[in-house]
């Protein structure tokens, strides 16, 4: 429903390409993302109703935001470099969708899987992006679940073809998920906690000041 609220207002009003980023893949994200919890409830014609939507949109939407990028002149803000992993996302999840509805790793499956691979070596290869947008903010969140999904289609990849190239590229996969979250997750937890201890720094202490806190103490008599 917020796909299709989002699409009948990009149709209805203008729409400059500038408002184009990666965050409008996410509505995309979630509609394939329901299909993983919709087979084992049972809902498996809604789960391929959604999936066959994702896998439109995506397509869809990917030439899209590939021009705003590279050929328009004012580049994608700084701040929301992060959000070039949601390319990751659409794929990788796609991928695990397909394998819930067909329980078979096939030509598709590798198709889809092998472009999540190529967009999550391209998201390494703009590694200067990502450290002009420092300080880290809430936005560096968006490296997670991307890497998370593509970790998994790895290793689901590796449990259905075995083989040595296959193990590698899902010990890969987990090793870049494990240091995306670990080190988004540990340097958020800083800021926040030094955040925290400023604020409690900067508060006025009147129990250091008598003479302040014995005149509060007159006033409120006073009254």
């Amino acid at each position: 429903m917020l796909f299709l609220t989002l699409m009948g207002r990009w149709i209805a009003q203008p729409t400059e390409i500038l408002h184009a980023t990666p965050a409008w893949l996410v509505p995309i994200v979630g509609n394939v993302t329901a299909t993983l919890a919709g087979v084992p409830l049972g809902f498996h014609e809604t789960s391929w109703f959604l999936l066959a939507v994702g896998l439109v949109s995506w397509i869809a939407f990917l030439p899209l935001l590939l021009h705003r990028l590279i050929f328009c002149e004012d580049k994608l803000p700084q701040r929301l470099a992060p959000s070039l992993a949601i390319f990751v996302a659409s794929p990788a999840v796609g991928c695990l969708s397909w394998l819930q509805l067909t329980g078979r790793v096939d030509a598709v499956y590798r198709f889809i899987l092998f472009t999540a691979l190529f967009f999550g070596l391209l998201v390494l290869r703009l590694w200067q992006l990502a450290v002009r947008a420092l300080p880290v903010s809430v936005g560096w969140w968006a490296y997670t679940f991307p890497s998370a999904a593509l970790a998994s289609a790895l290793i689901r990849y590796c449990q259905h073809v075995p083989g040595v190239g296959e193990r590698l590229l899902a010990w890969a996969g987990l090793a870049s998920t494990t240091i995306a979250v670990a080190g988004v997750g540990l340097i958020s937890f800083r800021n926040c906690s030094l955040r925290l201890w400023l604020s409690v720094q900067s508060r006025p202490d009147h129990s250091a000041d008598p003479l302040g806190s014995a005149r509060t103490s007159n006033s409120i008599s006073s009254k």
